[in-house]
């Protein structure tokens, strides 16, 4: 880290038997969240075989391994393209499937890549413009996968099956520069297993598309939660 940016810097050198070195950032056990929007502000290195990658597991990874985790790539990056790739991966029960996107961009100029996260969706965008959306509902088992804690990592990947490996035109050292990492939740907001179980009636029923709930302030520790007709939770707070 110098001048407030974090460096992760991928160099060509003989260690352990490997041709390259590389470094990866990982908050596993550290930090875990559930739903929000999630962005970095990043400046990413070009070259064959470099592959750098903004992305996420699910907390869980230890317990049920991958892909039955879930991940979620906010942003990766091969070799000399001039475009970003978000992408979903998750276990299809025994199948590992996966779904995603990518957009136009320069990869080696500065720019903002993020996701926003909750209980039935993850859009992606770059600059705060979207370009991908996945539905759970769309996918079998997604649901039950992406709607639990995951953790954050950055990574510079020298070669690999999608990039290739470097040639005699990759340039080291490959670095990519983050200015930020930032995770945003709504305000109030509290994860699904947090909420007490006491039911509430709302009318008229079917309401209408302004819902007004008004809390006894005196009385502490307060919880709401939204339910469509089908049992989703669209809106949970805390008072």
């Amino acid at each position: 880290v110098s001048d407030g940016l974090l460096s992760i810097v991928a160099l060509e050198q003989q260690f352990n038997g490997a041709n390259y070195t590389s470094a990866r950032i990982i908050t596993k056990d550290k930090f875990e969240f559930e739903f929000g929007k999630v962005e970095a502000r990043m400046k990413l290195p070009l070259g064959q075989g470099i592959w750098p990658a903004f992305w996420m597991l699910g907390a869980n990874i230890s317990e049920v391994s991958w892909p039955q985790c879930g991940e979620i790539d906010i942003m990766e990056h091969v070799n000399n393209e001039m475009e970003t790739h978000g992408t979903v991966h998750w276990n299809n029960f025994g199948s590992h499937n996966y779904v995603g996107s990518s957009t136009p961009v320069d990869p080696s100029e500065w720019h903002t890549y993020g996701v926003i996260w909750d209980e039935m969706k993850i859009q992606f965008y770059v600059d705060e413009v979207f370009f991908y959306q996945y539905d759970y509902s769309t996918s079998n088992n997604s649901e039950q996968i992406f709607t639990n804690p995951f953790f954050l990592l950055l990574n510079v990947a020298v070669g690999g099956n999608w990039p290739g490996y470097p040639d005699n035109t990759t340039v080291f050292p490959a670095t990519m520069q983050v200015d930020y990492v930032r995770v945003y939740k709504p305000e109030g907001f509290v994860g699904i297993n947090e909420l007490a179980s006491e039911e509430f009636s709302v009318f008229p029923n079917p309401t209408n598309e302004i819902v007004t709930v008004v809390l006894d302030k005196e009385t502490p520790n307060q919880y709401v939660e939204i339910l469509d007709a089908t049992g989703k939770i669209l809106f949970a707070a805390k008072a």
